[in-house]
């Protein structure tokens, strides 16, 4: 569910990311490259506590390698703040898992 930026709380800051120079330069293929090696660096098993749930939140290999289909940079680019997004998400919605991937009983709509 996407929430209208009208219906945020006050207290909540969006953070505001942009492309820096060296971004600019590298092409779509260089970028996915560039954050997949980032987010491994810095995100892979790193447990996040959402502040919502409570729930522990690891990023996984699988999670990461999910970088290469996006298409758009601004996508991209969201990688860097990948955990403030884990941190800070809210649960709208659980539904079940439509593919029965092991380990995971439900999916969860943040």
């Amino acid at each position: 569910m996407i929430m209208p930026v009208e219906s945020l709380s006050r207290e909540t800051e969006i953070p505001e990311i942009e492309e820096t120079e060296e971004e600019q330069k590298l092409s779509i293929d260089g970028l996915r490259r560039f954050y997949k090696t980032y987010a491994r660096k810095n995100f892979r098993r790193h447990p996040y506590t959402n502040k919502n749930t409570g729930w522990q939140i690891r990023v996984s290999d699988q999670g990461i390698g999910e970088i290469r289909k996006f298409r758009k940079r601004e996508h991209i680019i969201l990688v860097r703040i990948l955990d403030t997004m884990l941190e800070d998400a809210v649960l709208r919605e659980t539904v079940p898992d439509n593919k029965d991937t092991p380990r995971n009983r439900k999916r969860e709509l943040f």
